[in-house]
C-alpha cells in the first residue's frame, strides 16, 4: 500500500512538473512574441542609433560608408511604404561589396531584430541599388529585383 502511494505522489509530482513547464512553454512563447513586437516598434531614436553603430563598425574596419534609418517615405505608395522603417547603406558600394555583406555579415538579420522592414544598398555609382524586403517571415535570399542573391 506504501508503494502505491509513493507511486501515486510521484506520478502527480511528474503532472505537476509537465503542466509548469506546459505553462512556462506559453510563457516563453508570449515572451517571444512581445519580444517581436517590441522589435517592430522600437522607436525611431533606437534605430537611429543603431544605424549609427553599424555605420562606426564599418568605418573602424576601413570601410568608408553611411548608413542611417529612414523611418517612412511620405509618397504615399502603399507598396513602397510597407518597405519602411529601412536600413540604408550608401557610399561606393559595387555588386560585389553587396554580395560580401549579406553573405558574410548577420546585417539582414540585425536590421530584421530592430525592426526594419527592408535594407536598402545605395551605390554612389552607376550600380544603382539593392533592396532587401524584410517584412515577410524569412531573411530572403534575394533583393527584390532578383539582381542579387546570397
Amino acid at each position: 500500500m506504501k508503494a502505491l502511494n509513493v507511486t501515486r505522489t510521484l506520478v502527480g509530482a511528474a503532472l505537476a512538473f509537465c503542466a509548469m513547464a506546459t505553462a512556462h512553454a506559453e510563457t516563453s512563447r508570449e515572451l517571444e512574441a512581445a519580444r517581436a513586437r517590441l522589435a517592430a516598434a522600437l522607436p525611431g531614436a533606437a534605430r537611429s542609433s543603431y544605424a549609427g553603430s553599424v555605420e562606426r563598425t564599418w568605418l573602424a574596419n576601413g570601410v568608408d560608408i553611411q548608413v542611417f534609418d529612414q523611418e517612412k517615405r511620405g509618397n504615399g505608395d502603399p507598396e513602397e511604404s510597407r518597405r519602411f522603417p529601412m536600413l540604408t547603406f550608401f557610399g561606393s558600394i559595387d555588386r560585389p561589396a553587396v554580395y560580401l555583406m549579406i553573405t558574410k555579415t548577420q546585417v539582414l538579420e540585425g536590421a530584421k531584430q530592430k525592426g526594419f522592414r527592408s535594407v536598402r544598398f545605395f551605390d554612389r555609382g552607376a550600380n544603382g541599388a539593392y533592396t532587401f524586403d524584410l517584412s515577410g517571415a524569412a531573411i530572403p535570399n534575394c533583393d527584390i529585383r532578383n539582381r542579387l542573391c546570397r
